[in-house]
């Protein structure tokens, strides 16, 4: 890939709430609803970022994850994430016709800075997710959001009041008002499939098919098992190939209560494998076979950016609706 070339990739995002640091069994299984959406939450990001809080230090401190910048429009919530990482080896510069070699200068907590750009849109889509057009290479997607789900934990200890849900058992006060819990909002992602998963699987031929249930969740066969079991695995005899066969056992599977299905195949005697969810039929952590879309500039793009780049950013927004 071309220095002034990005691969962005489609994710969509769904937003739940969680209690955090509780020893109570029901608030420590409970779902509630998110009591803010995306656009309210990236509102809370934006003030983390104005009170200097709006980072993750990890690796001993030795690394550091946080938003650079941030743009909220009416749609869209843009964001420039920086990754500094103090461990990384020292740049040598050297120039062709006079090889004269420049060594950068560093300090123990100083290091290369790398920047990712991102696109959730604030309007949900017609499930409740929302989508993110991701910026690959610099900042996983894995890592963008176990960031934003440190920062949601933040907000929700910076400014408890707008993070309030109902107690699960109906409690009210000795006034007849309803008991809130301070909940904390958790972000997850799953990836869109890329036209080259289907084409892998028509040129491929199916090795194993498994349906996954975890274990203890709501509705499963068997709620009451030891806590060290943690998945029921159903193996799926392979009757036919291709995309459209793997649509009906997901279906299947959906229909039983079973949230996953793990697909292994060999194309060109290359085994190859993914995890499907069975409701959304998206992706669970996976960058292969996410759909994506290269973007090209004029300009030789550089590693990291202190404010958000428009010619990135209006590219990927053109991206949006495909």
């Amino acid at each position: 890939m071309n220095k002034n070339d990005r691969v962005v990739f489609f994710y969509d995002l769904t937003l739940s709430a969680k209690v955090y640091k509780t020893r109570n069994p029901e608030l420590k299984e409970w779902k509630p609803r998110c009591p803010v959406d995306l656009g309210e939450l990236a509102d809370y990001w934006k003030k983390l970022k104005e009170q200097d809080k709006a980072w993750k230090e990890e690796d001993k401190k030795r690394k550091q994850i946080y938003i650079a910048d941030i743009d909220i429009s009416d749609d869209n919530v843009i964001l420039l994430l920086n990754h500094t990482d103090t461990t990384a080896p020292t740049r040598v510069v050297r120039d062709i016709p006079s090889n004269k070699r420049t060594k950068e200068e560093r300090t123990p907590t100083s290091g290369p800075d790398f920047s990712c750009h991102i696109v959730i849109s604030k309007k949900p889509n017609d499930d409740g997710t929302y989508r993110m057009l991701h910026e690959g290479g610099s900042i996983s997607s894995g890592r963008t959001i176990r960031f934003l789900n440190t920062l949601n934990i933040k907000a929700s200890q910076e400014f408890p009041e707008g993070f309030q849900a109902p107690h699960p058992s109906g409690h009210v006060d000795k006034d007849g008002n309803p008991v809130s819990v301070k909940v904390a909002p958790e972000i997850k992602h799953q990836g869109l499939m890329d036209d080259e998963f289907a084409s892998d699987l028509a040129r491929g031929s199916f090795s194993n098919i498994e349906l996954i249930q975890d274990l203890g969740q709501p509705g499963c066969l068997d709620e009451d098992v030891p806590n060290i079991f943690k998945a029921r695995i159903i193996k799926v005899e392979v009757k036919k190939e291709g995309i459209e066969y793997i649509t009906k056992v997901g279906r299947i599977g959906r229909d039983r209560n079973f949230k996953k299905m793990k697909i292994q195949f060999k194309v060109d005697g290359v085994s190859r494998s993914a995890q499907i969810d069975t409701e959304t039929m998206n992706l669970i952590d996976d960058t292969r076979y996410v759909k994506k879309n290269k973007i090209s500039l004029e300009v030789r793009l550089a590693t990291s950016y202190e404010s958000i780049y428009q010619p990135i950013k209006e590219q990927m927004l053109s991206l949006r609706h495909e």
